[in-house]
Formats: structure tokens, C-alpha cells, sequence
């Protein structure tokens, strides 16, 4: 069979493939603690479930409107609303079946052969691979550990060319923690003020998961004069605040005009999104606030806990965290690509974790919190293990 030249350049999703990898070895009675996934291990919350299972026996299976069912659009619209202290509406709102889906729609519709999507890394792992599929080019932007792995205000001015279209910001960062405070905001603003044709994609699916009594992190939309907020595309879902990653339920904020355009996508892709899964959301947003709050608790425990443990480990530097739930850690032996730091951890240590490679940034691992807290004391004794072995690293 000959394929595109598209579908040549395809990779799966490294952090999918470290955690089925590593669920196909535990069912075969291994015992590996899987610190791969992204992923919250509590139940999804019980409003969605049973408002679920209510609109499956109660509700015809039918098609549904592109853009997403008017009354759950309204319920986002006013959530949205609260969180970012801004004024949306029904029609600012488009629901998709997870951010992901929502990151390769709004691309699709931005970027043409020849656009550059900036990408400060390290990044999401699907960023790139997204940006090929759109035809567009992914200008990486390498941002040191110096700068907390945040891209600054001076190089996004020298990134943009006339070619430029979007910018991936995403906060706090996956894989890192890291988040942007209002002042590199404000001088991050200030460049795409100047630069017309810039759009600015927020990944803003962990803002809610911030390790402060704040509601969200700070955001573009706080400093960005109001002129200029149209160009700004906000994406949220409900896959790390609410805990249904499976679910798979999105949605995106933006002009009436973008959602229109992406309306017309929707409906030549995936139609509609089931109603009974909207209509789930709807119930989850309405009465689930304090699910948020006891999850970002729990994260933020555990990854006190692990940085803690891990501050004297040999081998390894572990950088601070503002959010999310992953322990960014820099391997200091430069000998090893961390692909292979990661095979060999999860073959002699039994622990699942992500190369840096996957992020775009080599020579560093993430491990993910979201486990049990005797599978995460489990985990972290094992990497340390690990590292105490004089053969791993140079002093």
C-alpha cells in the first residue's frame, strides 16, 4: 500500500506508548509502577457518571448540532466566564471530543502550506506532529532550564517572520510544571500586540492544577489589551481537572468567527459529539467544584512528597514545579540519550517514565504523580535506586 507523504511522517504519542507498553507488561504479572501516564488515578466524578447512564436510558441516540448542544454550550460559556473573569457566550464556544482534537481542528483551519506554528519547547508531545498534519511548519524554540523552560518576550520577537501564524502557549506546561507570571506575560503581550497576524493557542488544560490558593494561573487574557484579546484561542477541557481523560470532552473559546469555521469542520469530521456525554459535562461543571479542589490537593501533596525524596538523588536535578502533576528532572550524565535511561529504568528498576526526547528536550525524564501514594513511594525508591548505581551517571 503507498501512503502520503503525511502519514509517512506520522509517530504515535510517546507518553501512550511508555503506558501501554508498560500495562501490557503488568498484565503479564510484572511488577512495574507506572509513573508514564497523564493522567488523574481517581474515579471520574459521580455526577458525570450518573447523569451518563440517566441520559443513555432516558435520551434517543441521535444527531446533534456540530458546535455542541446550545444548553451545555451556555453552561461552559458562563464556567469559562468565572474562571477567567471575562464575558463569553454560547456562540464563543465550540465542544470537541478532547483538547487534542481541539489543538488539530484550530490548526487546520489557521495554517496553510507555509505557515510557522512557534513551538517553545519543551512541549507537549503531540505539538509538532499536530502542526505537520496541518501542512504548517513547527519552529521549535529551544527555552534553557535558566528560564524555567518558558519561552521569553525577546526570543518570541525573533522567532516571527512574516510567515509566523500561531503561537502554542501552554501554562502551567506539560512536561515541566512551569508556569508564566503576569510580568513575563505582560512582556510576552507586548510582542504579539506588534505582530497582527499572530494567534496565540493557549493549552490551558491545567490551569486549574496550580499549586496556590489561586483558582487558575495567570493568563495572556489578564495583561493582553482588550483590542487584541480577539486573536487569543482558548483551550480547555475536562480530561485533568475533572478526571474523564477517557471521555474524551473538549472545547475551545474564540470569536464567533473562528468558531464558525471551526463548526464547519466538525461537521465534516466527527458531525457531533454524543449528547449524553455533553450533557454529563453539563452536570459535572454545575456541581463538581469541590472535585478540583480535593484533586489539586492530592497532586499537590504528592508532588511535595516526591521532590522532597528525589532533592538528593544522585544523578539527577529535579527543577520546581508551579503546576500540573509531573517531576521534570534533568539526567546530568550526558552519555545516554534518555530513551535509553528510560528503558533501563523501567527494566531494572520496574518504573514506567517518559524520555525528554518525546518533549523535544533530551537528556531529561518525567514522572507522573497521578499514582497511588505507595505505588508513588514504591516508584520514587526504585529511581533512586537506580541512580545510586555509580555505572548511570558521572559524578
Amino acid at each position: 500500500m503507498i501512503f502520503s507523504q503525511r502519514a509517512k511522517k506520522l509517530v504515535g504519542s510517546a507518553t501512550m506508548s511508555a503506558t501501554l507498553k508498560a500495562k501490557e507488561r503488568i498484565r503479564n504479572g510484572e511488577d512495574i509502577v507506572l509513573a508514564s501516564v497523564g493522567e488523574p488515578d481517581v474515579k471520574a466524578p459521580e455526577s458525570a457518571i450518573k447523569e451518563a447512564i440517566h441520559q443513555i436510558q432516558t435520551q434517543e441516540s441521535k444527531y446533534g448540532p456540530a458546535q455542541g448542544l446550545l444548553s451545555v454550550r451556555e453552561t461552559i460559556a458562563d464556567w469559562m466566564s468565572r474562571l477567567y473573569d471575562k464575558n463569553w457566550n454560547a456562540e464563543n464556544v465550540i465542544i470537541s471530543p478532547g483538547s487534542k482534537f481541539s489543538l488539530f481542528a484550530i490548526l487546520q483551519i489557521l495554517c496553510d502550506e507555509q505557515s510557522e506554528v512557534i513551538i517553545p519547547t519543551p512541549y507537549w508531545v503531540s505539538y509538532e506532529t499536530l502542526t505537520s498534519l496541518a501542512g504548517a511548519q513547527a519552529k521549535l524554540i529551544s527555552c534553557p532550564s535558566e528560564n524555567a523552560y518558558k519561552i521569553s518576550s525577546q526570543q518570541l520577537a525573533s522567532a516571527i517572520t512574516a510567515k509566523t501564524r500561531v503561537l502554542l502557549l501552554n501554562s502551567p506546561q506539560n512536561p515541566t510544571g512551569a508556569t508564566y507570571s503576569l510580568n513575563e506575560l505582560t512582556e510576552l503581550a507586548k510582542v504579539i500586540e506588534k505582530n497582527e497576524n499572530l494567534v496565540v493557542i493557549c493549552d490551558d488544560i491545567y490551569n486549574q492544577l496550580v499549586f496556590s490558593n489561586e483558582k487558575r494561573c495567570p493568563h495572556l487574557l489578564d495583561v493582553l489589551s482588550p483590542a487584541h484579546r480577539e486573536r487569543i484561542v482558548v483551550v480547555h477541557g475536562a480530561s485533568k481537572s475533572f478526571a474523564l481523560t477517557g471521555w474524551r470532552l473538549g472545547w475551545v473559546i474564540g470569536t464567533g468567527e473562528l468558531i464558525g469555521k471551526l463548526t464547519e469542520f466538525q461537521s465534516q469530521t466527527l458531525t457531533c459529539i454524543p449528547d449524553f456525554l455533553q450533557l454529563s459535562l453539563k452536570k459535572t461543571l454545575i456541581e463538581e467544584a469541590e472535585f478540583v479542589v480535593k484533586l489539586k490537593t492530592t497532586i499537590q501533596r504528592r508532588h511535595k512528597y516526591a521532590v522532597h525524596t528525589l532533592k538528593n538523588c544522585p544523578g539527577i536535578k529535579v527543577y520546581p514545579s508551579e503546576g500540573a502533576f509531573y517531576i521534570w528532572m534533568e539526567v546530568l550524565d550526558k552519555t545516554k540519550p534518555s530513551a535509553q535511561i528510560c528503558k533501563e529504568i523501567l527494566n531494572e528498576a520496574g518504573v514506567a517514565l517518559v524520555p525528554g526526547s518525546a518533549f523535544g528536550c533530551e537528556h531529561h525524564l518525567r514522572l507522573s504523580v497521578t499514582i497511588p501514594d505507595e505505588s508513588l513511594e514504591e516508584g520514587l525508591k526504585r529511581v533512586i535506586t537506580y541512580f545510586s548505581k555509580s555505572r548511570h551517571f558521572s559524578p
